[in-house]
């Protein structure tokens, strides 16, 4: 085997490497997230109750029919040491979806959603609603 074949061989192996251990580190986000009762931060206000699926999925039963599900292109996050994930959320009130937005779910349990869009009448619009962080507890 000559000298090319080596490191061609080594490279390859790397790559493969690489990849599959950022892939299993983006999966094994959501295995350490918790789930439980989702608090608006120093508040008593509850939002639902927030189940943890693997890959990276969510969801936030809030009762009366309505639900938060996070699970679509996710992008690995840390924020101060702590690992995380950024996803698109879309809430449902009786299967019809009524706002979209932005969250980030992290590892000590803490989930930030951003409302930006209503759905009202069959018509978008931007609410930007702005950060509210939750907290499991």
């Amino acid at each position: 085997m000559t000298r090319h074949q080596i490191i061609t061989k080594i490279n390859g192996l790397f790559g493969k490497t690489s990849v599959i251990a950022l892939l299993l580190g983006v999966l094994s986000i959501a295995s350490f997230a918790q789930s439980g009762n989702l608090y608006e931060q120093n508040s008593t206000y509850r939002l639902g109750y927030i189940t943890v699926y693997p890959g990276s999925v969510f969801r936030i039963d809030m009762g009366n029919s309505q639900e938060i599900k996070i699970y679509q292109s996710c992008k690995a996050v840390t924020a101060n040491g702590v690992k995380g994930v950024q996803c698109p959320f879309t809430q449902f009130q009786n299967g019809r979806v009524v706002y979209s937005g932005d969250s980030y779910v992290f590892q000590n349990g803490y989930v930030y959603l951003k409302w930006m869009y209503d759905f009202t009448a069959g018509y978008q619009r931007n609410i930007n609603g702005g950060w509210r962080l939750y907290q499991v507890r």
